[in-house]
């Protein structure tokens, strides 16, 4: 179970650093 978790919170980092960085981008184009 435990290693389960460890994976989906992988998971879920990668996906908020990804969204964090489109995020940025965005922010930085817009101006």
């Amino acid at each position: 179970a435990m290693e389960r978790q460890q994976v989906a919170e992988r998971h879920l980092c990668d996906l908020l650093q990804r969204m964090g960085l489109d995020y940025e981008n965005d922010t930085d184009e817009g101006g």
